[in-house]
């Protein structure tokens, strides 16, 4: 009994230390702008924000090959529409459009990205539809 209450101590002091360690930190002192700096100033900090940009790419920095899009309404085709109705998201990868979802796995409860072009899904939605028509159709008949 006295080991028992002695590991769980030692345990809980374990766990306390790590409590008190994990304090977030205090949040840096830096000026803030003022609401009476001129425009002239303020409009300088963004336009100095694209100059680094650019300093990165130069170095070495590779950019992701996915984008994230916003495509306009009017370059969406019928098919894309009811994609992204049905809860898909749009991505350009290398100039080709791919439809993403997250989708949970059975048996976990993580969930995975599943993307894939709008005529791969197509073609796997009307394959299941063949299946399950298949399915109906050898089962047998039972009449009432």
């Amino acid at each position: 009994m006295r080991t028992a209450a002695g590991l769980v101590t030692v345990l809980f002091a374990g766990v306390m230390t790590q409590a008190w360690a994990a304090d977030p930190p205090s949040p840096p002192q830096s000026p803030a702008p003022t609401a009476t700096a001129p425009a002239e100033q303020q409009s300088a900090a963004p336009a100095a924000a694209p100059q680094t940009a650019p300093a990165a790419s130069e170095s070495g920095a590779i950019k992701p090959p996915v984008t994230v899009t916003s495509s306009k309404p009017e370059d969406l085709t019928l098919a894309d529409k009811e994609l992204l109705s049905r809860g898909y998201k749009l991505e350009m990868r290398h100039g080709e459009k791919y439809f993403c979802r997250r989708e949970q796995q059975i048996g976990s409860r993580f969930e995975v990205k599943n993307c894939d072009t709008a005529e791969s899904i197509e073609s796997h939605r009307a394959s299941g539809q063949e299946a399950l028509r298949t399915i109906q159709n050898d089962r047998p008949q039972i009449n009432k």
